[in-house]
């Protein structure tokens, strides 16, 4: 999966804002405090959050993985008008 090697090397994805309705599902669903979109290829999309123990010990864990714009633009309410 794209989005486990990006992770292995170190790599984070794009931040999501607070505001946003995508961020408002992950937290309610999953309680994080942070969100971070991969584009793991022209459609797909992965989320992911760090969360910590101590400043030495980080752990990345992704959330849920789209393949295609239409499923997570759904989750989003980008599609709401």
């Amino acid at each position: 999966m794209k989005a486990i090697d990006f992770l292995k090397v170190g790599r984070r994805g794009d931040p999501i804002s607070k505001k946003l309705l995508i961020y408002k599902y992950f937290e309610n669903k999953y309680g994080i405090t942070n969100l971070f979109l991969i584009k793991s290829s022209r459609e797909a999309r992965a989320f992911h959050t760090n969360t910590s123990q101590n400043k030495f010990k980080i752990l990345q864990i992704i959330l849920e993985v789209y393949e295609r714009h239409k499923n997570y633009e759904k989750v989003g309410g980008y599609n709401e008008h």
